[in-house]
């Protein structure tokens, strides 16, 4: 239970830091730039799901489990990794050719790198998160995903103060910090002691693990479609970007009570699939009636905050 609690508050301290950055970026963009940004978020989001194709949960269950070794699923996910970047690229190309527009953001093609190094940020921050967590080690990843969270946050803040309007372009600062929070987390990765190195996995094991993310990718891309449409519905309907912005920003406080619940849940699946240490049943069941108190007891403020 100590790595439950502490693993949530670091997370939560990390998706706090996160919504706060957020929120100055929106800020700083307007209703209609961070409506673009907005779109951006769904295609990207949409981009990884589809491209992941469910293999983050099937490397966490077979890692978790003691299926896999530790060494294997490093290199299990840098296979995934590479595949998923090669289709993002295979896809700019493609909407460019087509369109001339890029894939995610719908800019010029003289932003492709922002594009690629917001899309490669967020493939690797999911990517090694996956690696800490099936190692049972949930509360160090987010402590440093929090820490980093932070650090980029008082540097916009401090930025801001000291430069006022002469700050970057709130695009640039929006796709850089993902890819900011990736290397710190691929840093502390690497460096720790018990890394396992990286090894090919066995092509016996392949199977086990396609068939485990077709499931996942199914269940995934159903749950995506039905939470993340509206934004695509109301910017086809309106043609206004500033519409999507207001939009997005009363969804990201809605969504706030899906936090919590996401996170118990992720901490604890690991617990389950390794059978060490189970958390027995009743355990389960009073964090479930925690979680469901705090939900309750934050209606009120969400939809004050709306």
């Amino acid at each position: 239970m100590q790595t439950l609690v502490t693993g949530t508050f670091y997370r939560l301290l990390y998706m706090a830091f996160s919504f706060c950055t957020g929120l100055f970026i929106s800020w700083l963009a307007g209703t209609s730039l961070f409506g673009m940004i907005s779109l951006f978020t769904v295609n990207a989001a949409l981009l990884i799901l589809i491209s992941g194709m469910g293999h983050d949960a099937s490397l966490y269950w077979h890692r978790s489990s003691g299926k896999m070794e530790a060494s294997r699923s490093v290199g299990y996910g840098w296979l995934i990794t590479a595949f998923q970047l090669l289709i993002f690229l295979l896809g700019s190309i493609l909407s460019l050719l087509l369109t001339g527009k890029l894939l995610l953001s719908r800019m010029n093609a003289e932003s492709f790198p922002l594009e690629a190094a917001y899309i490669t940020g967020l493939i690797l921050t999911e990517r090694y998160s996956t690696f800490f967590y099936s190692s049972g080690k949930a509360a160090a990843c987010n402590r440093i995903l929090s820490m980093a969270a932070l650090s980029t946050f008082l540097f916009l803040v401090i930025s801001y103060f000291l430069m006022g309007n002469q700050m970057s372009d709130p695009v640039i600062l929006f796709c850089l910090i993902p890819l900011l929070h990736a290397v710190v987390l691929i840093i502390a990765y690497h460096v720790d002691r018990s890394y396992p190195g990286m090894a090919w996995p066995e092509r016996n094991m392949l199977n086990s693990l396609f068939n485990f993310s077709i499931i996942v990718f199914m269940t995934n891309l159903i749950q995506f479609f039905a939470y993340r449409i509206d934004y695509w519905m109301i910017s086809y309907f309106t043609e206004q970007k500033e519409q999507v912005g207001l939009y997005a920003q009363a969804s990201r406080f809605a969504q706030l009570l899906w936090v919590v619940p996401g996170i118990l849940s992720a901490i604890v699946y690991h617990e389950l699939s390794s059978g060490e240490g189970k958390v027995v049943k009743e355990k389960i069941c009073s964090l479930v009636r925690t979680v469901n108190i705090l939900n309750f007891l934050l209606v009120p403020f969400l939809m004050g905050a709306v």
